[in-house]
């Protein structure tokens, strides 16, 4: 595929992708990606951290992303890269061969000062949603509720692959009471050499079919179309 043909392509997939999530249901952002551009790179086993404040809350829960990358191996002592992209609106992790890594990512106000017990089942909100661009070798994405009794609630799950991921209210473990959450962490646990790209992270409700038909259609063609890139690169 020429490059300009590939450009626009791209564009009309983001587009509907990131358009999809918006009327899928959803009654509460906590982070699509548009705000607080970032990048960390580690080489070999470590650990990077960035806390990015004064952020629009309409975009990231609370105003304030913590986030953390975490090396855990790295058979030949090459890197991990995490990039927030604000003008697409995603998050991607890319681990060179041999590496494996956790990120992990805490909402929980400005400076760590609680969300002030947010109501996560107002408007109808029952599940949390992942828009999941790409995915390979059984990522593991975890996420964890403390409510403002210091009360909390676990659920993990791997990554299938590009599409839209719920993690129901009523299947998480523990006793975080999801009407009064202070703080929403989540943990995304990759193998060696996989590699995710994630364009949304919030709370739902039951969505229209069509919508989510439209949000599986729009993530699907942006999954080929990244394929599609990798060759193209390659050429």
């Amino acid at each position: 595929m020429t490059r300009p043909l590939y450009l626009g392509a791209m564009a009309v997939a983001l587009a509907t992708a990131l358009a999809a999530p918006a009327s899928a249901g959803i009654t509460l952002v906590i982070d699509d990606y548009t705000a607080g551009p970032l990048t960390l790179t580690q080489t070999g086993v470590g650990v990077m951290s960035a806390t990015q404040g004064g952020l629009p809350p309409a975009n990231v829960l609370g105003g304030e992303r913590e986030t953390t990358l975490n090396v855990t191996a790295s058979d030949f002592g090459l890197s991990t890269s995490l990039d927030i992209l604000t003008g697409p609106g995603i998050q991607s992790v890319s681990n060179d061969a041999g590496n494996s890594s956790i990120v992990t990512q805490t909402y929980d106000g400005a400076g760590s000062a609680g969300l002030g017990g947010i109501d996560l089942t107002a408007n109808g909100g029952s599940f949390f949603l992942f828009g999941v661009i790409s995915s390979d070798l059984g990522v593991t994405i975890t996420i964890n509720v403390e409510d403002t009794l210091g009360n909390t609630s676990t659920m993990s799950q791997a990554i299938p692959g590009p599409g839209l991921l719920a993690f129901d209210f009523g299947s998480f473990l523990g006793s975080a009471d999801f009407t009064s959450a202070d703080s929403i962490q989540v943990v995304f646990n990759a193998p060696r050499d996989a590699d995710y790209v994630v364009d949304f992270f919030g709370v739902a409700g039951v969505p229209e079919p069509a919508s989510v038909g439209l949000a599986l259609t729009g993530l699907a063609a942006f999954g080929g179309l990244a394929r599609v890139r990798r060759r193209f690169a390659k050429s």
